[in-house]
């Protein structure tokens, strides 16, 4: 697991919503519901997708509030509706998320336990307003977050996790990448 740095930024300087794509923003709040994701929907707008990944430390809470959801746990896809209530992803499981193109989507996300640290993940997976794109600079925020891996054909978890030990803590660092914000902390 990644060593997480001692400093620690108040995020009471930082915008509560940020934006994540064309037509797609993320709030952070305080527990139990540690986002909310909003994709419009509008016409040239993003459509909402994550890819395969998995979480060793925790399982993952979702709930669609509006619009739907195509979520595939452990291979298998179900498509998720407010009338759905709550969905589990235990840890260890393998998941992946879409919305559908042109169709306005709120979903609520937490960890169980609480993860207070995956803000620190996702601020630092979209900066100025987009995805981050360079792969190295993705490995490194997995290895400093320490609870985010990569799915890869085969699902053999610890090449997943030897992948983003070398690319992303030790290729990463040598390159003079850094993560803009190291354990971000409320309160």
């Amino acid at each position: 697991m990644a060593q997480r740095s001692e400093s620690t930024l108040n995020t009471d300087s930082l915008p509560e919503t940020i934006e994540v794509g064309n037509g797609l923003t993320m709030t952070f709040r305080s527990s139990p519901t540690l986002v909310v994701l909003h994709a419009t929907g509008a016409p040239g707008a993003e459509r909402f997708v994550v890819p395969p990944h998995w979480h060793p430390n925790h399982g993952e809470y979702h709930r669609v509030l509006k619009g739907r959801l195509a979520i595939t746990r452990g291979g298998v896809t179900q498509v998720v509706t407010p009338d759905d209530g709550e969905l589990y992803t235990p840890a260890g499981v393998v998941h992946s998320m879409e919305g559908f193109e042109g169709e306005e989507l709120i979903l609520e996300e937490r960890t169980d336990p609480v993860d207070p640290d995956k803000e620190t993940l996702f601020r630092n997976m979209f900066p100025d307003g987009k995805v981050e794109a360079n792969p190295l600079k993705v490995m490194q925020m997995f290895y400093q977050h320490g609870d985010s891996y990569p799915a890869l054909p085969g699902g053999v978890h610890f090449l997943e996790k030897a992948l983003v030990y070398v690319l992303g803590g030790c290729l990463a660092p040598a390159l003079g990448y850094r993560p803009k914000f190291k354990n971000l902390k409320s309160g």
